[in-house]
């Protein structure tokens, strides 16, 4: 097996409907292979249609966000 870097993860926080927005994860520490990569507070769903409301982490967020 070859090794591989982790480019992008994308996060989008729990919702079903307006009632349930209170529901999901809020102060979040994110591990890959016992390294933090991640540590902060997510926002609450939108409780929208799931439009792209999600956002990158990981250590080569600026690089990719200059692709997108």
């Amino acid at each position: 097996l070859q090794d591989f870097g982790l480019a992008k993860i994308k996060v989008w926080n729990y919702w079903t409907a307006e009632g349930d927005l209170d529901i999901g994860a809020k102060n979040v520490k994110l591990y890959v292979n016992k390294n933090l990569i991640f540590e902060g507070m997510l926002d609450r769903g939108g409780g929208e249609a799931p439009a792209d409301q999600s956002f990158p982490v990981g250590e080569k967020q600026e690089q990719d966000e200059s692709r997108e």
